[in-house]
């Protein structure tokens, strides 16, 4: 019987899951089972042979040890057939071949790329969700937050407001004269409740801390973005966090509820193979690097625009 920890051979010409490019001769230590597939550490031999196009298909543990993640069926349990040593010799060499390779970017978001390329369009779109969480820790409404809330605040306020500005598209016509009316249009009950009923519990994979702070978080946002104008409605906003935070509490937990993508995030996550920084938390990791000020940053978007 397979199971963690043991090594398997995977059949000759088997494919990757999500890759179409069949391999031969893999073995490697077995990291996690997952119903009907198994994430697999490749050995060294497996390393020595493995071809660029496999590449991009990779994942990677703490360690940056190289795996794969296969079909069950398409294993069998063997013995190891390397010793540690050639083992940490045959991932340094991994690390030292001139692959093409492409987790090398960030795929999501990176501000510096972002810079360079004139990416203006995806730029503003970080700048407009970061902004706001920057100038909310700058206020007495954030210090309010108990020590786990401020250490979530970014990825929760990311989420929410990431959803809900998406939702602007679906109303073409906004009084000219007033952010707050604008954004009030969809930070409603409607809105609120599909996120916290529809999306966050069932697709959004972060450990539970993440939703167990959601509704203390983004109380307080609320009344940050009432305070500075972005919305007129903060009453209602906060009302309808606090009807779904159970429910989304509930679904939250349920792994029954989740959709396959966040199944296979949560496997990932356990492994620590799954980066959970948010598209805010990149770009005040980008403003660290550059040793600027979001003020200076600011100034100079500006003089681009």
């Amino acid at each position: 019987m397979i199971k963690e920890k043991t090594y398997v051979k995977v059949a000759n010409g088997a494919t990757p899951l999500s890759s179409p490019y069949p391999m031969n001769n893999v073995v490697g230590k077995v990291l996690e089972i997952d119903e009907d597939r198994v994430i697999v550490q490749l050995d060294s031999q497996s390393l020595d042979e493995i071809d660029e196009q496999i590449v991009d298909y990779l994942i990677f543990n703490e360690k940056d040890y190289p795996s794969l993640v296969f079909s069950l069926s398409d294993c069998s349990k063997t013995k190891r057939r390397d010793t540690p040593e050639e083992y940490e010799h045959a991932v340094d060499d991994f690390w030292e071949k001139d692959f093409p390779m492409e987790f090398d970017e960030d795929p999501e978001f990176d501000a510096l790329d972002m810079v360079n390329n004139d990416d203006m369009i995806s730029l503003m779109v970080v700048v407009s969700q970061a902004l706001p969480i920057y100038q909310f820790r700058k206020t007495y409404l954030f210090e309010q937050l108990r020590p786990q809330a401020k250490e979530w605040h970014t990825k929760i306020i990311d989420i929410f407001s990431g959803f809900l500005m998406n939702r602007i598209d679906l109303h073409k016509e906004f009084p000219e004269d007033s952010t707050a009316q604008n954004l009030s249009i969809v930070y409603h009950d409607e809105s609120i409740k599909e996120l916290m009923t529809n999306i966050i519990g069932q697709e959004v994979a972060y450990p539970m801390p993440f939703f167990n702070n959601f509704l203390e978080v983004l109380t307080q946002y609320a009344e940050f973005m009432e305070l500075t104008s972005l919305i007129n409605n903060k009453d209602e906003v906060i009302k309808s966090l606090k009807k779904y935070n159970m429910k989304m509490l509930a679904i939250a937990q349920s792994p029954k509820y989740w959709d396959e993508s966040k199944k296979e995030n949560m496997k990932l996550m356990e492994e620590d193979l799954l980066e959970l920084e948010s598209d805010s938390e990149r770009f005040f990791e980008y403003l660290k690097m550059e040793g600027t000020s979001m003020e200076e940053f600011m100034e100079n978007f500006q003089d681009e625009e």
